[in-house]
């Protein structure tokens, strides 16, 4: 069974720095100025031609050759783990366009509970298991430049080992990203007695143990 917690370590930017990063997702500007974002990059096995762009009203799946990472963010989490980040060559986002793309908020924490939905929508597709702890990152563009305001690692499905994985399919994507739009309208909805929710919670809720 798929271990479906955060880990137990958010990382913030450093001393409130903007953290600038290059737009290397898949070679394209994936992000428009005054846009917010929050993203989950994997390192998976895929198969066939993925769709990217628009998936969903407020979902997107890029696939890249990797993103990269600020100075500052390579030295804090160490050579293996930013080597790991930067291997990712499938992407899971959400983002919208911003007041205050430089505030991390409500707005942002709304986008990160989206692109929770759509990882856990693609746990649910299909059976997959990525070469390194898939991560979150939360960020906005501004004045041209990217920047990453928080880094979050999430637990990866535990692998099998008398059942293999095949690869992730066009179509396991395009079910992840209804399956997450559907979760985020059940965890939003009314709740019985009238009595309805304010806020969704987070798709991940159990800690590493």
């Amino acid at each position: 069974m798929a271990e479906r917690g955060h880990s137990d370590r958010t990382v913030d930017a450093l001393d409130g720095q903007i953290l600038n990063v290059t737009p290397t997702i898949g070679m394209r500007a994936w992000l428009s100025d005054g846009e917010k974002y929050a993203l989950v990059g994997l390192s998976l096995k895929v198969d066939g031609n993925i769709r990217t762009g628009k998936v969903a009203p407020s979902l997107w799946l890029l696939e890249g050759a990797g993103f990269a990472m600020p100075t500052q963010w390579l030295e804090w989490l160490g050579s293996i783990r930013a080597g790991e980040v930067q291997d990712c060559n499938i992407f899971l986002i959400s983002k919208t366009t911003s007041l205050s793309p430089a505030v991390l908020d409500a707005e942002s924490q709304r986008l990160m509970r989206q692109v929770s939905n759509f990882y856990t929508g693609l746990m649910l597709a299909c059976r997959f298991a990525p070469a390194h702890r898939p991560v979150m990152l939360t960020g906005a563009r501004i004045d041209g430049e990217y920047d990453v305001r928080q880094q979050q690692d999430f637990n990866y499905p535990v692998p099998c080992v008398f059942r293999s994985y095949p690869a992730v399919l066009p179509e396991d994507f395009e079910l992840a990203a209804r399956l997450g739009e559907n979760i985020g309208v059940i965890a939003s909805a009314p709740m019985a007695g009238g009595q309805a929710t304010t806020k969704a919670p987070p798709a991940f809720s159990c800690p590493r143990s």
